[in-house]
């Protein structure tokens, strides 16, 4: 039998320390006949991969970006850089008024100093944004979620802003469903408030 030290040396190699995987809750770890690698397709690094039984997700690769987690269909994977709890604090922390800016660190690094402390929350890549945070913002009362994306030509993640703006969409259809009319935009201009004055967005 291995040891514990073993077993949890094993385990290390399967995950990143940003990303846990539940791997009873993998598709093709449940179903070899499955065909979604929608996790893999989504991920810039190449840091995941499937060999037939496991879902493996390199920590030497993974930017944690959490790309992955919020296009899988399973919740197989689970982002931690930062958890989910944690985003929607710092969502909440960020909000002026019932409206919350989200930033990719590509857009926040172009910004610098222009963006002023504390009105955004930020986030790797704008794809780390799913529709679960975006329900739980709602239901605490927020009215409008700004995702300000940079430019994903020049960024390893690539995939943020389709991803961010394909949850917007799903969100906006599962939210009208319930009623709440949540303004999600996903944008390359920051929203007036989060510059410091007399910065002109061109907007």
């Amino acid at each position: 039998m291995a040891s514990i030290d073993t077993m949890l040396g094993l385990i290390g190699k399967l995950e990143s320390p940003y990303i846990t995987v539940h791997q009873e809750r993998c598709a093709l770890v449940r179903n070899r006949h499955a065909d979604c690698l929608r996790c893999a397709e989504s991920c810039a690094s190449g840091c995941i991969s499937y060999d037939g039984e496991v879902l493996t997700v390199s920590p030497e690769k993974c930017i944690g970006c959490g790309t992955c987690a919020t296009v899988c269909p399973t919740c197989a994977l689970e982002s931690l850089n930062p958890s989910d709890a944690e985003l929607k604090v710092a969502c909440l922390r960020a909000a002026r008024g019932d409206e919350v800016v989200i930033v990719c660190s590509q857009m926040e690094a172009a910004l610098g100093d222009l963006l002023v402390p504390g009105v955004a929350a930020s986030v790797i890549c704008a794809g780390r944004v799913d529709e679960s945070l975006l329900a739980g913002l709602a239901a605490e009362g927020v009215g409008c979620v700004t995702v300000l994306c940079g430019d994903c030509e020049r960024c390893a993640q690539r995939h943020g802003r389709d991803t961010a703006e394909l949850v917007a969409e799903t969100a906006r259809q599962v939210l009208g469903a319930w009623g709440n009319e949540l303004e999600i935009v996903v944008t390359d201009v920051p929203p007036v408030g989060v510059l410091a004055d007399g910065v002109d967005t061109g907007a």
